[in-house]
């Protein structure tokens, strides 16, 4: 009777040992799930697309600051390509008054922000493209033949950079001027916005010039793609007989209704650096729009 009892004991601890074992391997398997579970990040990718060499150095930072390392805190994962024009000769190609006395530059300064690809390009090597894309008489017809090259460069230079993106793995780019001195941090919600919208688009208000302000884009790839390739539509658009100045922000205008592209306004701000370190016309707009006041202390835009 006893062995009985005695066996009859051993078989209940080993049953509860057996079924202590199975809920821990249930528990492990669990919190092992859910440690490992890791949140899906929202890609976007930062195109910085332009002449980096001119002013740059003036602007990293705050691109860095508003864009770059505020996404990264809420949560995104962001990748930064660069496309750079440099000067074969160190010399700033500009008839600006004020960039007169700072003609030569670094073209190691493209260095500076960190990305993840960098393509540059020597601007001098480009006329005959150009000319091909869009010649004298073209350039003659824009509102101002005088900056037409630089036009030019600047849409030949969006163009280069969004074909350094895979469409398939970002759900929403953010494109910049590398002399861009940004005042406000990037809109979350805004990047959120265009993720799967095919036909939206943000872009600052403050530089419309009778057009849609060209230059900053929050958008998905697939209109980046779009907006971007319209250097190949450059010539149609110069033909068509209208009212409309031509200027890049009227092309851009003709670019977004012939893809039917919704614009909405962002509530960025940005400012112009030239190669003196001082910034563009834009800043008269800190008072208009009244964006001066509603700055951080930290955040006041210093005038190198």
């Amino acid at each position: 009777m006893k062995l009985l009892v005695f066996i009859f004991i051993l078989l209940i601890i080993f049953l509860l040992s057996i079924l202590i074992i199975n809920i821990n391997n249930i528990y492990e398997e669990k919190f092992s799930n859910n440690s490992n579970k890791q949140v899906v990040k929202i890609k976007v990718a930062v195109l910085v697309a332009g002449f980096a060499p001119r002013s740059i150095k003036y602007t990293y930072k705050t691109i860095e600051d508003n864009i770059i390392n505020h996404l990264k805190k809420n949560n995104f994962d962001v990748d930064i390509f660069m496309f750079s024009l440099l000067s074969k000769n160190n010399k700033l190609d500009s008839h600006r008054n004020e960039e007169k006395n700072n003609k030569y530059i670094n073209n190691n300064d493209i260095k500076l922000l960190k990305t993840n690809k960098t393509h540059t390009e020597y601007q001098e090597y480009l006329t005959e493209y150009l000319n091909n894309i869009c010649n004298a008489t073209c350039r003659r017809k824009m509102s101002q033949p005088q900056h037409s090259l630089n036009f030019l460069r600047d849409i030949y230079s969006e163009y280069k950079v969004s074909k350094m993106i895979d469409l398939n793995k970002y759900d929403a780019c953010i494109m910049i001027g590398p002399d861009f001195h940004i005042v406000n941090k990037i809109n979350i919600n805004e990047v959120k916005n265009v993720i799967g919208k095919n036909n939206k688009i943000y872009t600052t208000s403050f530089n419309d010039f009778t057009g849609v302000a060209n230059k900053f884009y929050i958008a998905s790839p697939i209109v980046i793609k779009k907006i971007c390739s319209r250097i190949y539509n450059l010539e149609e658009w110069i033909k068509l007989k209208t009212k409309s100045i031509k200027n890049p922000e009227v092309f851009l205008k003709y670019i977004l209704e012939t893809y039917n592209i919704k614009r909405s306004v962002s509530n960025m701000f940005y400012i112009k650096i030239r190669s003196n370190g001082k910034p563009n016309s834009y800043i008269k707009f800190i008072h208009k729009l009244k964006i001066w006041s509603s700055l951080p202390y930290n955040q006041k835009i210093k005038i190198y």
